[in-house]
């Protein structure tokens, strides 16, 4: 049981005295406590269905920021096939998104949703069928407005029927965005009104949306963790930052991530993740650096935030740049299995300390270990030295860079220096036996 259920469950102790008292000598319990009861049942129920729907961040492939409104059923299918061949699925890259422009620029006469013929020929439920067949998860992306960013059909208006629609299709996943409200509209009822749609159809389903960053534009503000908070109750995943655009540096982009999710930690956990936005290693609409795309993955792992990347998956280039066991003696951008390990923790990483530009963040692993983050948000190059101490980590822990495989033992303090925008990443390991003291440990 996590703990929003034993939260739920201790608030509903005092009440439900009364309750087991009346079980006790027999006699039925008040209305208003059978109520109580119900209700809590009820909320744990929910809980526990959220948190086996996601119980670690989601991690798979999404076409938009590589596709946007181009991406069609065949391009679908080749990088589902991609994610198998390649081995990623089999790291955790399960789930097979699509994004807004899959449907037709009308829904059917009877009001349900349909796919573009053009670019869906066969429809969404034969394509779930052949995701599904690979052994792959199904999403799909629909806004709470009356249309879609792209100006294609929103689900307003139509909530339940989509949500059956979408179980009837076998989608597994659903990305639900806030365009085209209308006026005066509240909407953070609305998307609790479609999750409880999708879960009344499918509880196993995984509910990822963008309330917070949509409705409070200013990540420091009371307003914008009050929606955060409100989404960490209603879907397994919310968005914390603004779309990427390529015309953005992308050490502005990681800075701008990290710094707005540091302070909502309390908000994450099996079942309820901060989403980052999506992964840009391949990207070539973006094209961002190896060592850019290498700080991505770190910081979306120590954040815990899904891995969700969108590039061309099928492009053999592709390949060995970002699947490929072999190369560097890290594996790939996304096969890093020691990366893939820091995200799948279920609990997201803490600043530690006051270093100005330079932020330590800490995460404790299940085996004991600690990943410890070190990322430089200036421009330019900064140090910083950490005491051990600060960072919860003994004296002696052999500390590994997770992209060079480079290992030191420090006895007091660490020392980084990086470059603008740049991150090291590390596993720290309380050691047994500690070997002479590498690198920049003290």
């Amino acid at each position: 049981m996590n703990k929003a259920a034993r939260r739920i469950l201790g608030m509903l102790a005092v009440p439900c005295v009364v309750c087991a008292m009346a079980v006790a000598v027999g006699a039925v319990p008040h209305p208003v406590h059978r109520g109580r009861l119900r209700k809590a049942t009820a909320a744990v129920a929910r809980t526990a269905a959220a948190t086996a729907a996601s119980p670690t961040p989601p991690m798979g492939f999404d076409a938009w920021d590589q596709d946007y409104c181009n991406v069609t059923q065949a391009d679908i299918l080749s990088n589902a096939k991609a994610l198998v061949s390649t081995g990623l699925a089999a790291d955790g890259y399960d789930y097979v998104i699509l994004d807004d422009c899959w449907m037709a620029e009308t829904r059917s006469a009877s009001g349900t949703l349909q796919a573009s013929k053009s670019a869906f020929p066969n429809g969404i439920p034969w394509l779930a069928k052949q995701v599904h067949a690979l052994g792959l998860k199904i999403g799909i992306y629909e806004s709470a407005g009356r249309r879609t960013c792209e100006n294609r059909p929103g689900s307003y208006g139509h909530y339940a029927k989509d949500a059956r629609t979408f179980a009837r299709w076998g989608i597994n996943y659903v990305k639900f965005d806030s365009c085209h409200m209308p006026k005066g509209v509240s909407q953070a009822p609305l998307f609790k009104q479609f999750g409880a749609d999708l879960r009344a159809d499918n509880p196993a389903i995984v509910y990822s949306e963008e309330l917070p960053v949509h409705v409070a534009t200013n990540p420091a503000s009371a307003v914008f963790k009050q929606f955060v908070s409100i989404s960490s109750q209603i879907a397994n995943l919310w968005r914390v930052t603004p779309d990427e655009q390529p015309g953005v540096l992308a050490s502005t982009t990681l800075a701008r991530a990290l710094d707005t999710d540091l302070p909502l930690s309390a908000y994450a956990g099996p079942g309820h993740w901060n989403d980052l936005d999506l992964l840009l290693t391949g990207n070539t609409k973006f094209n961002w650096t190896k060592a850019r795309q290498q700080s991505q993955l770190s910081i979306w792992s120590e954040m815990s935030s899904p891995l969700i990347v969108s590039a061309n998956l099928a492009d053999p280039s592709a390949v060995a740049h970002l699947a490929s066991r072999a190369s560097s003696g890290s594996g790939g951008l996304l096969a890093n299995k020691a990366v893939i390990a820091v995200d799948q923790d279920p609990v997201q990483g803490k600043s530690v300390g006051s270093y100005g530009d330079m932020k330590v963040v800490v995460k404790p692993m299940p085996s004991g270990a600690h990943a410890v983050l070190v990322a430089n948000t200036a421009h330019v190059p900064r140090s910083v030295t950490v005491p051990l101490k600060v960072m919860g980590i003994p004296a002696g822990a052999d500390w590994q860079a997770l992209w060079s495989k480079q290992h030191f033992v420090s006895t007091k303090s660490i020392t980084v220096t990086l470059r603008g925008g740049g991150t090291i990443l590390y596993e720290v390991t309380p050691a047994k036996t500690s070997s002479a003291a590498k690198g920049s440990g003290k």
